[in-house]
């Protein structure tokens, strides 16, 4: 079979052994459509970015499936997007919480909600390139990664990114709440201080928040394009000192305008110039360094 176009996938499901049987059951092959899905009343939509991802693996957890393979126009997942950094490190396996971190903080491996079926259902799935057909990325639970290594010592395991975003900054309040309940758009991330609330949304979707606003009749207190984020994820991260103190030396002087966490990331927000230099910089200075 001749590679697949980059704009494609192919997934295979390997089904689970019947009870008592000594060898796999030999099935013919069957081909699947993926990328929709039935709404009320029988009505078909698209699934959206990432279906195809999403059909295979909820299939996978449907049929108890022993793996879902999904082939694509990477080799895996790496340590950082090899298109940036040149010294990107493949990944052979990669456990569901930290790739769960990943998908959401603007890796494009595999979609979250592919990640979230996975984990959910403990499917474990393998990523591979659809040029080549090679070993990739086995993305299952720790018990599959040896207890050694989930025992190691707290490190970043992968640094993602995200380019030219709006910040959308609003009162807080009813209206905003309401506005919240009825967006229909993808949000990045959000940020709630001094009862203002700061959404953070990919440009293409800047005049579908510029339409609800003027729908719902609330003024933006501030509007601000051109920034993006560098995420470091890496489970325990977010509470190593060191790995801070170290951040706090890098950054020094720099046009780093915050530096906020979760439990499994250390997300530095700047301008989107400054994202494909950092990448590179802290891949170079805390990944390829520690090796």
């Amino acid at each position: 079979t001749p590679p697949l176009p980059a704009t494609h996938s192919l997934t295979s499901v390997v089904l689970p052994k019947p009870a008592g049987a000594e060898t796999r059951v030999s099935l013919r092959p069957a081909a699947r459509p993926s990328f929709s899905r039935a709404i009320r009343r029988g009505r078909r939509t698209t699934l959206g970015r990432g279906g195809s991802d999403i059909t295979a693996t909820a299939i996978g957890a449907a049929l108890d499936a022993e793996l879902v393979e999904i082939y694509t126009d990477v080799d895996g997942v790496c340590t950082a997007d090899p298109r940036l950094v040149k010294g990107a490190i493949p990944l052979p396996s990669v456990d569901y919480e930290t790739m769960l971190a990943l998908a959401y903080n603007g890796s494009k491996v595999l979609h979250p909600r592919a990640v979230e079926f996975a984990y959910k259902y403990r499917i474990p799935v393998e990523i591979k390139s659809s040029f080549t057909f090679a070993a990739g990325t086995r993305l299952s639970g720790g018990e599959l990664l040896g207890k050694g290594k989930i025992m190691e010592e707290k490190k970043i395991s992968a640094i993602s990114h995200k380019q030219d975003l709006v910040a959308v900054t609003i009162a807080g309040g009813q209206k905003a709440a309401e506005l919240l309940a009825n967006l229909a758009i993808e949000v990045f991330k959000y940020r709630i201080s001094d009862a203002k609330i700061t959404l953070f949304i990919e440009d293409k979707y800047r005049s579908e928040i510029e339409y609800r606003l003027q729908i719902d009749q609330i003024q933006p207190l501030q509007v601000e394009q051109g920034i993006g984020f560098v995420i470091l994820v890496g489970i325990g991260i977010n509470l190593d000192m060191r790995i801070m103190a170290r951040l706090l030396q890098l950054t020094a002087d720099q046009q780093i305008r915050s530096i906020t966490h979760s439990d499994k990331t250390i997300e530095l927000e700047m301008p989107t110039a400054m994202v494909t230099e950092w990448v590179q910089r802290l891949h170079r200075e805390l990944i390829e360094g520690n090796q």
